[in-house]
């Protein structure tokens, strides 16, 4: 209103009420110094609050500078905010900016850009995705890109990796650099995807980023890929993919059940005769090829573990055989944490060789000092808390696990999706219904706006029948589990679908079906 009184072009209040904001506000504007307009128009552009040592040596202000700042704080178009030591000064209200940015020329607006961009630059106060902005402004693409690129990496290491993944995609679109280079991004791309838990979108990246890659990047980018999609529940399309990957390594996948049974015994005969002893070597001293081997072991029993177990125990036996041939400590703390969790199928009858290999596993993790491995190590202490009962135990080392995962490592997707299911498992043998429910309803809205078909599936088959049936509530079950399947692969017989019978057969009993329970 006070603009309004202000540009009012006679003393009748109506007629000048009538008046457009955005009219008066400019007929103001136009009648500043140029000085004053100048600061405006770099204020407005800056777009967020900025020093004003800094808006004035952009607006190439000289001692001017300071009377053009007072007329436009006294005409309420520029104000100061917080700290007076900070001197930071932004845009009045949104309708101000609006009004210079609608009526700034291209170019003006060009060259306030490259201006803030400069300036901003060599200050080094600003942030990256700040430059990125301002260079793109002023048309300067490939600078845009650079900075982007930084931005997205500043935010991958603060696991802020939606927004990492917004920027690597906006570097990518502008296509700046060399084949390699969009590779590059393509790969930082694809791990800011999967580290977000979106693994079938950062499968499509990986394989875009594998077009034209050397041989070895082929079969690491086709690696990745393949762990995404079998990790995300995209069993079919990720099985077909690992298939066209071991080849070239010198491994294979059995064929049908009874094949990877057959497989699974000669990979435990040979691990029985040769033990488990090793010569450490760091991973520089092992080769690429080697390395890829036992990390495509492990992305199969990733996405195997929980849905077909016998495969899943075959590549966990060949990952461990590899991982102590080669030496490399970090993987051979996984594979042994690994089989000791695989050694439990045998019953508690097998509780001080699994406490053997964990210890083995732990010692290698503590003279690593990876957050990761130990994260592991809890991940597999709650599977024994599990397998003999001890519930409470088993949670705690899963929520010690989580916190590892989420404060400290990232491509951990597959480990945290483990660690919140076997979590909820032994909340559900304690029968903390409540917290069960808490934390069952956050997981699978996060794994819904994920599309992470695993996660949504194995909570859904595994869980939801139990907590609705605490709640009495028994409506939509069958279709729920029906809805959820009807994604889920159809080829072969998995956990997933034992699950569903043990949910419905839960549903029966509640509803007094005994016979057809």
């Amino acid at each position: 209103m006070k603009h309004l009184k202000a540009g009012a072009l006679s003393e009748d209040w109506d007629a000048a009420a009538s008046i457009e904001l955005e009219t008066v506000l400019w007929v103001r504007m136009q009648a500043l110094p140029i000085d004053a307009q100048r600061l405006l128009e770099v204020v407005a552009v800056a777009g967020r609050p900025i020093h004003e040592s800094l808006a004035f040596r952009t607006a190439e202000l000289g001692a001017g500078g300071r009377v053009a700042l007072a007329m436009l704080r006294s005409a309420r178009l520029i104000r100061s905010i917080g700290p007076a030591q900070l001197d930071q000064i932004e845009i009045y209200h949104d309708r101000v900016r609006e009004t210079v940015l609608t009526h700034l020329s291209p170019a003006a607006r060009r060259w306030c850009h490259e201006r803030l961009a400069r300036v901003l630059e060599v200050s080094g106060q600003a942030d990256p995705e700040v430059l990125a902005g301002h260079f793109l402004g002023a048309g300067d693409r490939l600078r845009a890109c650079d900075f982007y690129d930084q931005a997205a990496d500043k935010a991958a290491s603060a696991l802020a990796f939606d927004h990492a993944a917004r920027l690597y995609h906006l570097a990518i679109e502008l296509d700046c650099h060399p084949p390699a280079a969009q590779r590059r991004l393509g790969k930082k791309l694809g791990e800011a995807l999967s580290n977000g838990g979106r693994g079938a979108e950062a499968a499509g990246v990986y394989l875009q980023a594998a077009l034209g890659a050397t041989a070895a990047e082929t079969l690491e980018l086709k690696r990745q890929a393949s762990t995404q999609l079998l990790i995300s529940g995209h069993v079919d399309e990720g099985l077909a993919l690992l298939r066209t990957i071991l080849g070239p390594l010198g491994l294979s996948m059995p064929s049908t059940p009874q094949a990877a049974l057959l497989s699974l015994i000669r990979h435990r005969v040979m691990l029985r005769l040769r033990g488990l002893r090793f010569q450490s070597r760091d991973e520089t001293q092992v080769s690429a090829a080697d390395l890829t081997r036992i990390d495509l072991c492990w992305s199969a029993v990733a996405g195997l573990s929980v849905i077909d177990p016998v495969l899943g125990a075959d590549f966990q036996t060949r990952g461990l055989l590899l991982a102590l041939r080669a030496g490399e400590p970090f993987r051979v703390s996984r594979a042994l944490a690994m089989e000791a969790a695989y050694q439990f199928t045998a019953g508690s009858r097998s509780a001080r060789r699994v406490e053997s290999l964990i210890r083995r596993a732990e010692n290698l993790a503590l003279r690593l000092d990876s957050p990761h491995a130990r994260a592991i190590i809890h991940m597999v202490r709650g599977v024994s808390g599990l397998m003999l009962g001890q519930w409470k135990q088993a949670q705690s080392s899963f929520d010690n696990a989580e916190t590892l995962l989420r404060n400290h490592c990232t491509g951990v997707t597959w480990e945290r999706d483990a660690v919140h299911s076997l979590a909820l498992w032994a909340l559900m043998h304690m029968g903390q219904i409540a917290e069960l429910k808490r934390r069952w309803s956050l997981l699978i809205r996060e794994a819904q706006d994920c599309g992470d078909l695993y996660a949504a599936t194995t909570l859904t088959t595994f869980y939801m029948t139990m907590i609705r049936l605490a709640d009495d509530d028994s409506t939509g079950i069958e279709d729920e589990l029906d809805e959820v399947m009807n994604q889920w692969t159809r080829r072969g017989f998995f956990i997933q679908h034992s699950t569903v019978f043990r949910s419905l057969m839960h549903l029966d009993l509640y509803r007094g079906r005994v016979d057809t329970a």
